[in-house]
């Protein structure tokens, strides 16, 4: 089983403390406005990986996901197609961990 984690970060309203993974995640606050974009993440996700988890950090400003694949290969290609599919979430910063 590989791992990839990622750590997201509201970069619009850094400053605002969340309830929740849904509040965080809300399109407002993400700053989603491209639905058939996220369908599409949605898609890769649900194609390549095997589960994942999030989790909203102790400050909650904050959220990670560990997303679980299968293999390597998996990871590899879930990375390629997520990389070549346009921006969803505008006011997140994302990063490795």
């Amino acid at each position: 089983m590989i791992n990839i984690k990622l750590k997201y970060t509201n970069i619009k309203y850094p400053d605002k403390v969340f309830t929740d993974i849904n509040e965080f995640f809300e399109d407002e606050n993400a700053g989603v406005d491209d639905v058939e974009a996220l369908k599409s993440h949605v898609s890769n996700h649900d194609l390549y990986e095997y589960a994942n988890e999030k989790i909203l950090l102790g400050d909650k400003k904050s959220i990670v996901i560990t997303r679980y694949f299968e293999s390597e290969e998996m990871a590899a290609r879930w990375l390629e197609e997520k990389n070549k599919l346009p921006v969803i979430d505008k006011n997140l910063k994302e990063e490795v961990i």
